[in-house]
């Protein structure tokens, strides 16, 4: 039997009555779950479906075979980004090229076992793509523990070699939030490739636009209240910027680029905890 339960991203929870749900796209994809990738046949538990209205995302998490796996739908509601999707390649499609692309370049991500793309439809195609659970801790979620200082350099560097592996790749994350890295058997891995896309080059402009905006949010990690006293201060950040860029090409000037940082994201690098006080 098939259970569900949806999980609004307001956090009101409605529960679904057996048989009310009719998406043919995520049972398609159930089906092909069940069949090719669990060892033992048997009716999985659909039990969580989350959506993300402004990103028109559906997520469900699906217990089968004592394994968890995530079915993500994608599905455009504005006009505009239904006509682009006509000449352009599906979301789930994207997300599957991407990781393929970064298994090539031995970047370490979560599994993707496969992408469905419902061609009956000639506007608004969905497409779903379907992904094994990868168990662990986000690096903010490591730092909100009670960490030694050790421990928490062993999970810097490992961001810094991740980051800095990422951008010799020519990989470039829209959003590379702490919450995007997750910690599995030791691994660091990246997690969510909707905001990732592999290159053909990465330019001294997009390595400032990227480094920016990584700056920016290693800078909210520990100015925002809402984190609490979480082991991330401005020497840890200081420490990432530098490094990522001395790692990544040692012929880029630092201080050069540290100064460019400073003046766009109006966060002085090396002056951040006065403003943090105030």
């Amino acid at each position: 039997m098939i259970k569900h339960k949806l999980t609004i991203i307001d956090i009101k929870t409605v529960m679904l009555s057996e048989g009310k749900q009719k998406d043919e796209l995520v049972q398609t994809a159930i089906k092909i779950l069940k069949e090719k990738y669990s060892p033992n046949p048997e009716h999985p538990e659909l039990f969580k479906y989350k959506i993300a209205k402004e990103r028109c995302r559906f997520v469900y998490r699906i217990n089968c075979c004592s394994e968890t796996y995530y079915v993500k739908k994608y599905v455009n509601r504005d006009v505009i980004k239904i006509i682009q999707d006509l000449f352009r390649t599906q979301r789930a499609i994207v997300s599957m090229l991407t990781y393929w692309r970064l298994q090539r370049s031995k970047i370490p991500t979560y599994e993707q076992l496969f992408a469905l793309v419902d061609r009956s439809k000639i506007f608004n195609r969905p497409s779903v793509v379907v992904s094994k659970e990868c168990k662990g801790r986000t690096i903010k979620q490591m730092l909100k523990e009670d960490v030694s200082e050790d421990r928490k350099a062993e999970i810097i560097e490992m961001l810094i070699d991740l980051y800095v592996k990422l951008l010799k790749a020519n990989v470039y994350h829209h959003d590379p939030n702490l919450s995007n890295f997750i910690l599995e058997d030791g691994v660091l891995k990246l997690i969510d490739l909707d905001d990732v896309r592999v290159l053909p080059y990465i330019s001294y402009r997009l390595l400032q636009k990227n480094l920016k905006k990584f700056n920016k949010i290693l800078f909210l990690v520990y100015s925002r209240k809402k984190n609490g006293n979480i082991n991330f201060h401005n020497a840890d950040r200081e420490y990432i910027i530098q490094e990522v860029i001395k790692r990544y090409d040692p012929n880029i000037s630092v201080s050069k680029l540290v100064k460019y940082l400073d003046r766009k994201t109006k966060i002085p690098l090396f002056e951040v905890k006065s403003l943090v006080k105030k």
